[in-house]
């Protein structure tokens, strides 16, 4: 299939005059993502997640927000207003890009045995200053936490934190 409509798709487009001579038409959202400034994020619609079963007209997303794509079980759709989301599928989602990335710092904090938040959920960590686990590498998953996952031993955190305003 992708190498025969792969390879015969842009040909056939031009043969069409349906393609602009001065654009890629193999463009993908990583091609996008490059060129301007919007970025790209995925949602996986797990067992109860609130949208499952909604029409995406009916998902409470703000205006600056777009659903560019559902992923069912390896087949891409392009979402319409009355596409209705299902438990498993996953969404990708188009934004501004975020500019007052000065503001914020990234760093990674390592999880041993010894470590005060090692075996505590997040919720239950007190960090004393305002910061936000935003990343969780354990072995070969990344995992984006809740306040119900507990960090163990040998996770690797990335913590994001808000440089104080000068």
């Amino acid at each position: 299939s992708m190498a025969i409509q792969g390879t015969l798709l842009p040909w056939v487009a031009g043969r069409l005059s349906m393609t602009d001579q001065s654009a890629d038409v193999g463009k993908t959202f990583t091609d996008y993502q490059e060129e301007s400034d919007i970025d790209f994020v995925e949602v996986r619609l797990d067992a109860g997640h609130p949208w499952c079963g909604q029409e995406l007209s009916a998902l409470r997303l703000p205006a600056q927000l777009l659903v560019a794509m559902v992923d069912r079980g390896g087949t891409a759709i392009v979402p319409r207003g009355d596409t209705r989301v299902q438990e498993g599928d996953r969404l990708v989602l188009a934004a501004r890009a975020f500019e007052g990335r000065g503001n914020l710092s990234l760093r990674e904090v390592a999880v041993d045995r010894g470590h005060k938040w090692a075996n505590q959920s997040v919720s239950q960590i007190a960090t004393g200053k305002p910061r936000l686990i935003i990343l969780i590498k354990r072995g070969l998953e990344t995992m984006i936490p809740t306040g119900s996952t507990v960090l163990q031993p040998g996770d690797m955190l990335v913590v994001a934190e808000a440089e104080e305003a000068r």
